[in-house]
Parts: C-alpha cells; structure tokens; sequence
C-alpha cells in the first residue's frame, strides 16, 4: 500500500482529465464573446438602417407614426430583427430605434445559469428637407430657374433650390412644372399659364456651395488636340483634351476610366452619336470649354467611385462661363454630379437629362417639353457630399 500512495504513474493523465474540461469551456466562452460581439455589431448595423429609414419616412408624412413604424420595421427585418417601436420626436426631429435581442449561448450555455439580451439603439434625425439636388448659384438673378413651354424639372427625393433674392427666382411658364420634395427659393416663385410648383415654395436662406473646396485638376502640356471623331466606333483614353472633344455623325465612343480635362473649346456630341464611358470625370477649362449634346445623340456615363473625383462627372473651372446644352431630343443619363458653378444649364427642344445625385449651375433653363431629372432615391444616388439642404436634412447622430 505504501509503494501505490507513492507511485505517480498516470497523474499527468488525471491532472489532464481535470484541467481539459476548463481549458475547452475557456476556448468555448471566446468563441461565444467573439459571436456576441458580431451579433450586436449585426444588430447596431440594423438599428442604423431602421433610424435612418424612420428619420427618411418622417421627413416625407410630417412624422406620422404608422408610416415611420413600418420603415423602421421593413428596414430592420432585412437584417432578420424586429424592432420596438421607434420613439418620434417632432420638435426635435429625431427618431429613435432600439433592437433586444437574445444572445445565442454555445459553449456559454454550460457556464451560465441562463440566456440574456443583447440591446442595440440608434438615432437619426430629419430636417425640414433633404439636401438639394438641383441647386441654382446666383445670389441675385431673374428666372435662376426658368422653366417653360411644357418642360419639367422633377426632383426625386430630394430639393430644388434657388438662392436668387429676385422675386422671380423660380419662374415657369406655358404648362411647365417643377415637382420635387421640397422646393426653396431665397426670393420669390412665379407660374403662370398652366404651370405649376409642387409642392409651394418655401422661402429659404441662400445655402453655400457644396463643392466650393473642389480642388482643380493640376495638369501640363496637351495629349491631344483638336480632337474629333467622326462616323467611327472606338476607345478614347484619359489625358488632355485641347482645343475641345467633338464626336459625331453616328460615332459610337466609349471613354475609357479616368480624368478627362478639355481645354479651350467645345466637348460636342452630336447628330446622332452615341458616348459611352464609367468611371470618369471630365474637366472643362478656358474659353468656350462647355459641353453641348445635341441633335439626338445619346450620352450615358458613370464618375468614380474612389479618388479625388468620388462622384463627380461633369466639372467646369469655376474662373469660365458659358451655356452648357442638352437639345433637340439628345439625352443625358448619368451617375456622379453635374457642376457648373459659373455656368448655364439649358435643357431644350424634347431633350431629356435623367442623372443623380446632384446638379449644380449658376442658373438653369428648361424649354420645349424637355426633362430635367434627378434622384436620390436609392443608395447608389445618396447624396455624395453630405447633406446641404437648408432645413438639415438626415443625418444618423446616435
């Protein structure tokens, strides 16, 4: 008996036996943290989306609750959650949302005497308008945004904004209309024979540019000069583009990815050609360097998502004027912002501009049935420069 209490065969074995099962309950609890703290990243990424929804949708109906409710819950149940219902603050616009959850237990359930919640909120509040998407410059001018003769200026889900103090800031005219979610002019609005502004036009202070801090493209030398393309089909490359850009006579072009900066003259794309390009901005500097699309042919073009240019498209030096053009039935359909800070955006003669987020010029004119239209309705034309609406538009703040 005496040399088996002094034997120590098999007592590594025993210590083993007692130490592995909290060795594995350990490992198995960092498993269940590490799954928790997923989960409630998982459900704070709901909460986000459900507030910023609510936040939308109480902009839209004046903060009625059956509308908020049932974003927020829409929302939410894509991330396979059902929510409390959310709490709506009027006076301080803001909509709060929080999700309870039961932790999954694993390994845990082992340890713990029983399962508890995860709890996740968030808050969002909402302006009295979106950013705008359609923003005329002038602190001054008569028919900043003129719109006549059956034209259209439609606005999804988002502003149209005039700065201009001219008690005519907003002017339409001959069945033409200008529809939007919310419509602010720094002086007045003006209809006319069977035009119309939906809804009212509020009287708003003059907003800042967005864009003013662009910086300008640096670049030397020309790539290119005097550059046209007629009646062919081929690939253009990024560089410097001077003395302009024409395609025409039922060329077909595609720009390859990159800056395009056009110096001096006209970027042109007429009688009946068609453009085609992604992932591009283009640059238009000096004398007479404004775009014209005209006579029919079809420009369809995307700007970068990344870069210095993250979603800028069509970009003119702020120093330069001049009358940028869409006519005679020629059509824009774009992704990345249109800004002409000193610039002129005429859409006429049944030409059609359907682009998103954003469009900012010195002034606008729409004539002749054309259609200026431009979104932010869906999350690839979110606005892209955070909200510069003058009422504040959303923003997620908890």
């Amino acid at each position: 008996m005496q040399r088996l209490g002094r034997d120590r065969c098999g007592g590594v074995a025993v210590l083993v036996g007692l130490v592995l099962p909290v060795l594995l309950g350990i490992c198995g609890l960092g498993l269940d943290v590490a799954y928790w703290y997923l989960q409630e990243r998982r459900m704070q990424q709901a909460a986000d989306v459900a507030a910023f929804g609510g936040a939308r949708a109480a902009q839209r109906h004046s903060g009625a609750f059956a509308e908020v409710r049932d974003a927020v819950d829409n929302d939410a149940s894509v991330y396979g959650f059902q929510p409390e219902p959310p709490i709506i603050d009027t006076v301080a616009q803001t909509v709060r949302v929080e999700i309870d959850a039961p932790a999954e237990l694993f390994f845990a359930g082992l340890f713990l005497g029983g399962a508890f919640d995860i709890r996740v909120r968030a808050t969002a509040s909402w302006g009295t308008g979106g950013a705008p998407c359609i923003l005329a410059l002038d602190p001054s001018m008569s028919r900043a945004i003129d719109t006549n003769s059956e034209a259209s200026i439609r606005a999804i889900d988002c502003e149209v904004q005039a700065n201009s103090l001219s008690s005519s800031a907003l002017y339409s005219n001959s069945e033409s209309y200008v529809t939007a979610d919310r419509i602010c002019v720094g002086g007045g609005a003006y209809t006319n024979s069977g035009s119309y502004h939906t809804p009212a036009p509020e009287t708003c202070q003059p907003i800042a540019d967005p864009l003013s801090d662009l910086p300008l493209p640096s670049y030397s030398g020309c790539d290119y000069n005097d550059a046209e393309y007629d009646s062919t089909s081929t690939t253009i490359m990024p560089g410097v583009y001077c003395g302009g850009l024409e395609i025409t006579s039922e060329a077909d072009v595609f720009m390859a990815a990159g800056l395009y900066v056009i110096t001096d003259d006209m970027f042109m794309v007429d009688s009946e050609a068609e453009l085609t390009g992604n992932n591009v901005t283009i640059f238009m500097t000096g004398s007479d360097a404004v775009f014209e699309f005209d006579s029919e042919a079809q420009v369809n073009l995307t700007a970068p998502t990344t870069g210095t240019y993250a979603g800028i498209l069509l970009f003119q030096d702020p120093a330069y004027g001049g009358m940028h053009s869409v006519d005679s039935e020629a059509t824009l359909t774009s992704t990345g912002a249109i800004y002409l800070p000193s610039g002129k955006l005429e859409v006429d003669s049944e030409a059609q501009v359907n682009t998103c987020p954003m469009v900012i010029a010195n002034e606008f004119e729409i004539n002749s049935e054309a259609v200026l239209r431009v979104r932010q309705d869906d999350a690839t034309c979110q606005p892209l420069f955070g909200s510069a609406g003058s009422g504040g538009g959303l923003a997620l703040i908890e």
